[in-house]
């Protein structure tokens, strides 16, 4: 059975203590519909029952029951809410990390995306629209709503940055007519407190638009989606131009493209994300190399070589070998800063067990300004850092990630491994 807890801080202390409050009010929620609609419902099963307690005391007792109503209501409202932005946020890591497995592969990607919607739409405005206009004690303000959805935004305006950087035009195939979106699970009895959201198809069109793609409308018809993917990338112009870079945040620049034909029609993205010219945030930073540990797909925006380079006894637990590799970041990946000859590398190494579990670890940033000696050397031999995990016999998993912090670019690799006395392998991604 589902539970929630009801705070009852600032509220008549009866409510907290008199059962019949508490019967009165789950009794009322007889619906999965809106707060106001639930309210109104709630109001005309109060007036019907008969009335237990004296005449002078009754209109206490409902407005108790009511307020205890609207509590629970609301409680299972903000719920539902947040499980709706934990679903839109997993969709998008996983629009992050395609975009992060094919950004080092050149030329125009094309991303078929199945769906109805659903996993990209917040839901605030159904929430926004679920109030009503009656008290809005215990109630999320509409600040608190306009913030979240201020935050959901962020995180689409992240994904679809990383997207394009990537080169991958998203092609939303719309498959909602499809579904019954008057279905109702016999099991749950009622709708949910949260209705058919209203603003799908508009981020199905922003994803593409944003994207330089297009939406496949109300057509389930996946060849068809396939057959104009497959066109457009076939023949078009990429162009570029040399932008001064933002100082304090990242900022939107609109893109509009236009032709003096009037027999052609174009479409291309509708803008660009350009980020400032100084390091991620080191929350941001490490935040995103655990993303990258964690992810089942090989990172590519930052070229990573790895060298395993032998074993030997452990020298703080003998029953260990030391398995030892070294980490190199070529000169391709023009990791020097140029606005201050300096570099900003994270590299970690996570060393797995079959099933998964992580047993050592190997992290190290190496950062600072640089001589122009030390330049000119990077420059055309590329950085090279030595590591080691100590690891008893058996077989593990290495997974090896590396971080310009510079400009966000990520390279992992992961690499079988034996731990018995021998090994010299090198891997790239």
């Amino acid at each position: 059975m589902a539970t929630t807890t009801v705070t009852t801080r600032g509220r008549d202390p009866r409510i907290a203590t008199d059962p019949r409050v508490l019967i009165a009010a789950i009794k009322n929620i007889v619906s999965g519909y809106s707060a106001s609609a639930s309210i109104a419902a709630d109001n005309a099963i109060v007036q019907l029952r008969p009335n237990p307690l004296a005449t002078g005391i009754t209109v206490t007792f409902e407005q108790m029951a009511m307020a205890e109503t609207d509590t629970i209501q609301t409680a299972f409202q903000t719920a539902l809410v947040g499980q709706r932005r934990m679903m839109v946020q997993n969709s998008l890591d996983a629009f992050n990390d395609l975009a992060r497995a094919f950004v080092g592969i050149p030329g125009r990607k094309s991303l078929i995306w199945i769906t109805n919607g659903e996993s990209v739409n917040t839901g605030e405005a159904d929430v926004v629209a679920s109030m009503g206009t009656g008290q809005t004690s215990g109630r999320p303000s509409l600040m608190t709503l306009a913030d979240a959805g201020v935050r959901a935004n962020e995180y689409f305006e992240r994904t679809w940055r990383l997207l394009n950087d990537s080169n991958i035009a998203v092609y939303p195939l719309d498959i909602s007519d499809i579904s019954n979106p008057a279905f109702t699970n016999p099991a749950a009895r009622h709708r949910s407190a949260l209705n058919r959201p209203f603003s799908e198809v508009t981020k199905l069109e922003q994803f593409a638009d944003a994207t330089g793609g297009s939406v496949c409308l109300r057509n389930n018809d996946l060849d068809n989606c396939l057959k104009r993917a497959n066109e457009d990338s076939q023949d078009y112009y990429l162009a570029g131009y040399y932008a001064a870079r933002s100082t304090q945040k990242e900022i939107w620049r609109s893109i509009q493209v236009s032709s003096n034909r009037s027999d052609i029609k174009l479409r291309a993205r509708t803008g660009y994300y350009l980020r400032p010219a100084k390091p991620d945030n080191p929350k941001v930073a490490y935040s995103e190399v655990l993303g990258a540990i964690g992810s089942p797909l090989e990172y590519t925006s930052l070229p990573l070589e790895v060298k395993l380079d032998g074993q030997e006894a452990s020298a703080n637990d003998p029953a260990k070998q030391r398995f030892k590799f070294v980490l190199f970041v070529p000169p391709t990946a023009d990791f020097i800063s140029d606005a201050d000859n300096s570099l900003n590398l994270s590299f970690a190494v996570v060393a797995k067990q079959s099933d998964g579990k992580p047993v050592a670890e190997f992290v190290r940033d190496a950062s600072g300004a640089l001589k122009p000696m030390a330049v000119a050397d990077l420059s055309t031999h590329g950085f090279v850092i030595p590591g080691f995990v100590d690891l008893v016999p058996g077989t593990y998993e290495l997974r090896c990630v590396a971080r310009d912090n510079h400009n966000g670019h990520l390279g992992s690799l992961s690499i079988p491994v034996k731990v018995d006395g021998t090994g010299l392998h090198t891997h790239k991604n």
